[in-house]
């Protein structure tokens, strides 16, 4: 049965009733509940009856067309929802008609088979149709994009499929995959391991509670781990560096502290401290930086920020008129910035101004004005500034931006694929640049169109870091290691080569034609950066994990570079250059 909601104007519940159907839905109280009828919807709302049934959308805030047709088509195998729009399935879009149409398919299950969007391109409408399958428990086993590739998941046999344990995109041409794994302890339901699609592996372990206590990374040297004290209610996190924070919390799970320690773990010295008070709704209303400075924050009944009181004394205030739908901004110098709200909560003014309020009628040559304006789909149509120059956005039947119009005339357009990647872009002085995806929708190839034209292409790993940039004069190489870290930079020109790991850098006639950039860490710190095995520069930490000193060396002794010295608010504090 469906059970129907009513409601008066002011939104409070005034009816109730059953109607024999599957999809339930909230209607305003005008809606007639009769069976076999439409009912008529508030924004946002939806439904759908059997046996060809039209329902109507009903929304107090647009005027023109909207949506008005969705119906179950009786006699299916299955269930399909079609959802129409008004005028020929047009929906009037400010100035101009666009048409929109989606049809939803079910299995009898009820788990989502397919979705199908009406597209009107320039070439003519044509439908996009993304597609799911599922495993017999309701997991979802295969997901086809618009462009017809494939994911696959797999799940553990243990405990009905409820562990997903393979996760396999297939990449087109040549049928590439690319997996992650994962393994589990399906006692306490927490995961064991990971395996990315480079191979490497992150292991994790855990408390009898069930809290993750260790995280080893690649190669099973690095590691994070954390620990916990039920009765002083802190949690301490160490980092592989053995840089420790203590997050100390109130006994209502709020975070009331933040401890710093320098040394490591064991006889480690606190060296800074930062605190929290919170309010009845969890919200922070005093907060001291390691410096002991204070913040102050205040809210109004509904748990909005009012005032915000800088360590300072000076003060940014925000009022709310719920009426008139204004939110009012107040700077520390006393400027203000007034947005005005339609009743779906969009902005559709912002008045800057020092004297004269929100009121646009008082306005006063030192008050400026900019307009938002929106079309029915919700998308922004036009943005009118002070000087009432307009600038104007247009979109396609999928909602994605396919033209601005600047107040000068002159435009930037937009052209996509299936799946709503960017292959085009025309730019205001009619340049246009073009792009090209994988199947995983990662950049391979931008061209300009120009005199010359020139491309860039792009290649990643299964990570999908990338590997290398080809531009017409020059080819960068990059490497990385197994927690995806960029080690090495390679910079080849005139037809050099980037191939391995910071080597082949020769041109065609055997001559070095590049440069290379190599990084080396401890831990999760850069430690070294090797200029083309001639010059190196050494970072060197305090026990925080702030950079201190940065050496430089060459042929030459190694020489100091910079000094750092720091606030305990992380702040540099003083800079001395050289030895």
């Amino acid at each position: 049965n469906m059970t129907i909601h009513g409601f008066n104007v002011v939104g409070w519940a005034s009816t109730q009733g059953q109607q024999p159907c599957n999809v339930s839905g909230i209607f305003s109280n005008s809606s007639p509940a009769a069976p076999g009828s439409g009912f008529g919807l508030s924004a946002g709302g939806y439904s759908a009856l059997f046996d060809n049934v039209t329902l109507t959308t009903v929304s107090p805030y647009i005027t023109t067309t909207g949506f008005t047709n969705s119906f179950i088509p009786g006699g299916s195998p299955g269930l399909s929802v079609h959802a129409a729009l008004a005028g020929n399935a047009e929906l009037q879009n400010g100035a101009t008609s666009v048409a929109e149409e989606t049809y939803y398919s079910y299995y009898s299950s009820g788990g989502m088979n397919q979705i199908k969007q009406l597209y009107n391109s320039p070439s003519g409408a044509q439908w996009l149709s993304s597609s799911r399958s599922y495993d017999p428990y309701g997991n979802l086993a295969q997901a086809i994009d618009p462009r017809g590739n494939s994911t696959y998941f797999t799940y553990s046999s243990n405990y009905r499929s409820a562990y997903l344990t393979n996760q396999t995109s297939v990449l087109k041409p040549g049928g590439t995959q690319i997996s992650q794994l994962y393994s589990y302890n399906f006692t306490f339901g927490t995961m064991l391991s990971s395996v990315d699609p480079n191979g490497d592996n992150t292991t994790y372990q855990y408390d009898i509670l069930g809290r993750v206590t260790r995280v080893t990374y690649p190669l099973g040297v690095a590691y994070a781990s954390y620990s916990y004290n039920d009765v002083a209610n802190y949690v301490n996190v160490t980092n592989e560096n053995l840089w420790l924070t203590q997050q100390v919390y109130d006994g209502l799970g709020r975070l009331a502290k933040v401890q710093r320690y320098t040394g490591g773990t064991n006889g480690g010295t606190l060296y800074s401290n930062q605190t929290n008070t919170h309010n009845w709704q969890n919200q922070i209303v005093n907060q001291y930086d390691a410096l002991g400075n204070l913040s102050n924050y205040t809210y109004d009944a509904l748990g909005r920020l009012t005032q915000t009181k800088k360590p300072d004394g000076n003060v940014t205030k925000v009022s709310y008129n719920d009426v008139s739908s204004w939110i009012i901004y107040t700077d520390e110098n006393g400027n203000s910035r007034c947005n005005t709200l339609d009743r779906l909560g969009r902005i559709i003014s912002v008045i800057e101004y020092s004297d004269t309020g929100c009121n646009p009628i008082l306005i006063s040559g030192s008050a400026y004005v900019t307009n938002y304006a929106y079309d029915d789909a919700g998308n922004l149509r036009e943005i009118t500034n002070a000087n009432g120059k307009i600038t104007r956005y247009n979109y396609d039947s999928l909602n994605r931006l396919t033209q601005t119009v600047y107040p000068d005339g002159t435009l930037e357009s937009y052209t996509y694929d299936s799946n709503g990647n960017v292959v085009s872009k025309t730019e205001r002085s009619s340049v246009v640049t073009s792009h090209s995806y994988d199947s995983l929708n990662r950049l391979v190839s931008t061209t300009y169109h120009g005199s010359p034209t020139t491309s860039d292409n792009y290649t990643y790993d299964k990570n999908g870091n990338t590997l290398q940039i080809q531009s017409q004069n020059a080819t960068i190489g990059y490497h990385y290691d197994s927690r995806n870290r960029l080690t090495c930079e390679s910079y080849s020109i005139n037809g050099g080569m980037v191939d391995g790991p910071c080597y082949g850098l020769m041109g065609p006639s055997g001559v070095a034609s590049g440069y290379s950039i190599q990084y080396y860490y401890v831990g999760e710190t850069l430690v070294q950066t090797t200029y083309n095995d001639y010059a190196t520069a050494g970072y060197f930490y305090d026990g925080l994990g702030r950079i201190i000193n940065v050496t430089i060396s060459t042929a030459s002794p190694t020489a100091s570079a910079a000094r750092f010295t720091y606030t305990k608010n992380d702040q540099v504090k003083g800079i001395a250059y050289g030895n």
